[in-house]
């Protein structure tokens, strides 16, 4: 189960959302709410789920699973290929390859759990460059469940 990142009508442009059980909640909000949650190592493994689903786009608005990008930047790596010429020859993916480089891996990344699985709400790209460079704990800070004060939109069955 992969929450979704999407403009939703109603809600500033460039905010990014994040859609669960046709429930809009927002990443700004989200991140503001984890600020007094716990930090704690998490193996990397119990994040495989969370990189495999499609939760990005390319440019042409392709679905992409992280781990897809990962192990393109994994090998391209191996091989020698230096950052920027890595993000040049993919230019779909260009975007990504440069968050990803960019990535400020000082601040955890936020978490939910989600019909028993670890869903990433916020650092997907900061999770990437950390399996990249090989961490084998990530800090994270996870909600027991989505924070109601973080809701920006509901499904109108849902609005109250």
């Amino acid at each position: 189960m992969s929450p979704e990142r999407i403009q939703v009508p109603g809600v500033v442009e460039g905010e990014h959302v994040v859609i669960s059980n046709g429930i809009g909640y927002g990443v700004n909000e989200l991140i503001s709410l984890a600020e007094n949650l716990e930090i704690k190592l998490l193996p990397a493994s119990e994040l495989d789920d969370a990189i495999n689903h499609e939760c990005w786009n390319d440019v042409a608005g392709n679905k992409l699973k992280p781990i897809d990008v990962l192990s393109f930047m994994r090998d391209g790596l191996a091989a020698g290929v230096d950052a920027v010429s890595l993000s040049g020859s993919r230019p779909e993916l260009k975007n990504h390859i440069e968050r990803i480089f960019g990535a400020d891996t000082k601040h955890p990344i936020i978490i939910t759990l989600i019909e028993g699985e670890n869903v990433v709400l916020d650092g997907m790209h900061r999770l990437v460059k950390m399996l990249l460079d090989g961490q084998g704990s990530i800090p994270v800070k996870t909600f027991k469940k989505l924070p109601e004060e973080a809701i920006l939109t509901k499904k109108p069955d849902q609005a109250s």
